[in-house]
């Protein structure tokens, strides 16, 4: 997927090793977005917020503290 855009090798290690981590993100927050549209369509908009709050407070911070060990790359 990366060498769409670069045939440089240490871009593709990079971009490779990033899309590996960042793919741990996508379900769960697929799950969350989803949860929170149908709060937000019953008019319920608190859940909404929460789940976005854990969302950006567990994956997100997560995936960056993982990402920046020095072992990652």
């Amino acid at each position: 997927m990366i060498r769409v855009f670069s045939h440089d090798p240490q871009v593709v290690a990079i971009g490779d090793e990033y899309l590996k981590i960042i793919s741990w993100t996508f379900p769960l927050s697929g799950i969350i977005f989803v949860c929170s549209s149908m709060f937000q369509a019953i008019g319920n908009t608190v859940p909404s917020m929460i789940a976005s709050f854990t969302r950006i407070a567990l994956l997100a911070v997560a995936i960056f503290a993982v990402a920046r060990l020095p072992d990652s790359i």
